[in-house]
């Protein structure tokens, strides 16, 4: 008698052995430890201890700008390094970043604009006698700034030339003219940023208030009118001291 064939048993899923563990959402990342972003996120108020709900903006804001503020001194610090080694051309990339960093310092204080008033006179509260005039990035760039400007008289000095004689014939030392420019870029640039500073004071507290250390705003328009380097101002006039309506213009 032939036997009958039964169907096979089922059998069970295999298991599978995950080969790996689930992320882990409380592990920290390499890109957090590099950057120190806990450190960096923890520098701000939390929102229980703040004054305004703007005061997170108010930080943030000053907190970058310190620290666009310490990436132009780096970056002087090693353009002038190359400059008293008569390497010119070496120091362009790092005086062209600086103007494109105050240049975003200056797009950032738009966002402070945004602020009423009302809301400032609550963070004001919290900044107890603090003031912007304390700033140390903003101190460090008024004490490098010289700096860069005896280094740019000695490039000129080793050549045996003026910035007036270089634009007076710019044809003839083209490099030493790209760096009389970019000078005076980091010069208007940072004109500009305390000429916006001013603006937006007013803007929020008035002309007649004074600042926290007791200094009127008139103060803040006084050193706003000092240049660091006048001389690369001044030849612009020299240029156009004899310069007669009508006449034809000499080709430089």
């Amino acid at each position: 008698m032939t036997a009958t064939p039964t169907a096979p048993t089922p059998t069970e899923p295999t298991q599978t052995t995950p080969t790996s563990n689930p992320p882990d959402a409380t592990k920290i990342s390499e890109y957090e430890i590099y950057l120190g972003v806990p450190t960096l996120l923890s520098l701000q108020k939390p929102v229980a201890d703040r004054t305004h709900r703007d005061e997170l903006l108010f930080q943030v804001v000053h907190q970058v700008e310190e620290l666009w503020m310490k990436l132009i001194q780096d970056d002087l610090e090693n353009a002038i390094a190359h400059l008293d080694a008569d390497r010119v051309i070496d120091s362009f990339p790092y005086l062209k970043r600086v103007t494109e960093t105050e240049r975003l310092m200056l797009m950032q204080l738009r966002l402070i604009e945004t602020m009423t008033p009302h809301s400032y006179i609550a963070v004001r509260r919290g900044l107890g006698q603090g003031s912007g005039q304390e700033s140390p990035g903003f101190n460090a760039m008024l004490r490098i700034a010289p700096a860069l400007g005896t280094a740019l008289d000695g490039v000129l000095a080793r050549a045996g030339t003026t910035a007036l004689a270089i634009h007076q014939e710019p044809e003839r030392q083209p490099l030493l003219l790209q760096l009389t420019e970019h000078v005076l870029d980091f010069d208007e640039l940072f004109q500009a940023f305390r000429y916006h500073h001013v603006m937006l004071v007013k803007r929020i507290i008035g002309a007649g208030t004074p600042s926290l250390k007791g200094k009127p705003t008139e103060l803040l328009e006084r050193s706003m009118r000092a240049p660091f380097y006048p001389e690369l101002w001044q030849l612009r006039e020299s240029m156009f001291a004899d310069f007669v309506r009508g006449a034809s213009l000499k080709a430089y």
